[in-house]
């Protein structure tokens, strides 16, 4: 959508997992008068289609390895590692999980985990929100 079909300016996914339940976010910054049922269209293409091939060992192995580094270089941070702690604390009974929370991306060793949570949760309802600048 960004490269190819030139009708997004950026495309970001990432999950939210909280206690009792989680959110999975597709966030697209579109052109100025860009068709947003084409771009509601090809995201939904996009995901079929993973859902359908599944991801590659690569794919996987990029996800992993993005998420343990901007984890860790968020940590740098004290206010965000006090909030992850809090979280933790509060979620978890346990306020020392930094090493659980890693553990659990760098264990899926196999693409089928993650093909079959994208079956299991993208293909149920969803919230779809738009935000579109008032015209001046």
């Amino acid at each position: 959508m960004v490269h190819d079909l030139q009708i997004a300016q950026d495309v970001s996914a990432f999950q939210y997992s909280a206690k009792y339940d989680g959110v999975f976010f597709i966030i697209i910054t579109t052109h100025q008068n860009s068709n947003l049922e084409k771009i509601k269209e090809e995201t939904f293409k996009v995901i079929h289609q993973i859902m359908k091939e599944g991801i590659t060992d690569l794919e996987l192995e990029r996800s992993v390895n993005s998420f343990k580094s901007s984890y860790i270089y968020s940590l740098q941070n004290l206010e965000n590692m006090t909030n992850q702690i809090n979280n933790y604390n509060c979620n978890l009974n346990e306020p020392n999980s930094i090493v659980f929370d890693i553990h659990r991306y760098t264990k899926l060793k196999k693409k089928e985990n993650v093909d079959d949570a994208m079956k299991k949760y993208l293909s149920k309802n969803y919230v779809e929100l738009h935000i579109v600048p008032k015209q001046t």
